[in-house]
């Protein structure tokens, strides 16, 4: 469906620009973050469409061990679509009609609960439903990942860690909202600062650093790795002389990615400690600071001894706050920048 790219970016302006008032007075809805439920009649289970879509939100996440699907899915008829199911967080509508001429993906928001997405994927038959769902699979994913992200820095900006963001303000002259429950580990100098939220089963962290600008610097995986190493042996294990470092079971990947319009550098893998028995994913953002003369690294991981108990969220709650990140001066192009600029 030719329209559905600016559909999605239409989707994000719509929902950042909808009557809040009008939300205010909308129960509030159920479900986790990235829970789906798909709405489909008997006669389309078991068929292209319906497969086609679960198998677009049950591939497995990147980087994560063991594997996690992209999203949980419970499917129910149209009938049932009532009382908690219809105020779920994320509901997929597949629906076909002899009538449809096109197939075609809408978005509603916030339609009997907030916040709510309702996705609804119409066709005129079932292999019609397939042949969109398979050429819009990454618009799905993102379209259910943006959404989901912007929830989460939603709730950290009403519920801020103020003393935290404050240091981060004033060490790499930066705003960014770290949600409460955070707390300051370690800061070494002006560039290197380690702060985590400990739960009693697993644990979220955040690492930054700078390091000077190279304007002949490739930036490529092996790179940041190596520098990552570096500024991870800061952080110390539970044993003596244990510390973080990254994993050679599963070798790192990076893609560049825009961020609020800015370019940075992705990086997921796994990381270990030396001397110990602990690990789990990890996800680093690189970007230019060409106003400092710098590059500047937000490095999240995820620990947890259950793993079953899911990386998924964890990770993507740290990820969402990379969205909130802005810099105080206007970025500025320059050819270190132009190093890492992202195809859009």
């Amino acid at each position: 469906m030719k329209h559905f790219h600016y559909l999605l970016l239409l989707a994000f302006a719509l929902a950042a620009c909808k009557n809040t008032q009008e939300s205010k007075y909308k129960p509030a809805s159920t479900g986790n973050p990235y829970d789906v439920v798909i709405v489909t009649p008997d006669q389309l289970r078991n068929t292209a469409g319906y497969d086609s879509l679960k198998n677009v939100l049950q591939q497995s996440c990147e980087m994560i061990e063991p594997e996690e699907p992209f999203a949980d899915i419970r499917t129910i008829k149209p009938d049932q679509i009532s009382g908690v199911l219809k105020k779920h967080r994320n509901i997929f509508m597949l629906r076909t009609s002899p009538d449809t001429e096109e197939s075609k993906i809408g978005i509603s928001y916030d339609l009997y609960a907030a916040p709510q997405m309702i996705v609804y994927i119409d066709g005129r038959n079932s292999d019609s439903l397939a042949s969109i769902i398979h050429r819009r699979r990454t618009q799905i994913q993102t379209l259910l990942d943006q959404t989901e992200k912007e929830r989460f820095v939603n709730r950290m900006t009403r519920l801020p860690e103020p003393e935290l963001n404050d240091t981060i303000a004033k060490m790499f002259g930066i705003q960014m909202t770290v949600p409460r429950g955070y707390k300051l580990r370690n800061a070494i100098g002006s560039n290197f600062l380690w702060f985590s939220h400990e739960m009693p089963e697993s644990s979220q962290g955040i690492f930054m650093y700078t390091y000077p600008m190279d304007t002949t610097r490739q930036f490529n995986t092996s790179d940041i790795i190596d520098l990552r190493n570096s500024f991870g042996a800061l952080i110390p294990g539970g044993a003596e002389g244990s510390y973080m470092s990254t994993s050679d079971a599963f070798e790192p990947v990076s893609k560049k990615i825009i961020i609020n319009g800015r370019p940075w550098i992705e990086t997921r893998g796994f990381w270990e400690l030396e001397n110990d028995f602990m690990g789990g994913p990890f996800v680093s953002y690189t970007t230019v600071d060409p106003n400092n003369k710098r590059v500047l690294c937000i490095d999240e991981y995820v620990y947890s001894p259950k793993p079953g108990k899911g990386y998924r969220n964890f990770l993507r709650q740290l990820e969402a706050i990379v969205r909130t990140v802005s810099f105080e001066k206007p970025n500025s192009a320059g050819s270190a920048q132009d190093s890492i600029r992202a195809d859009r």
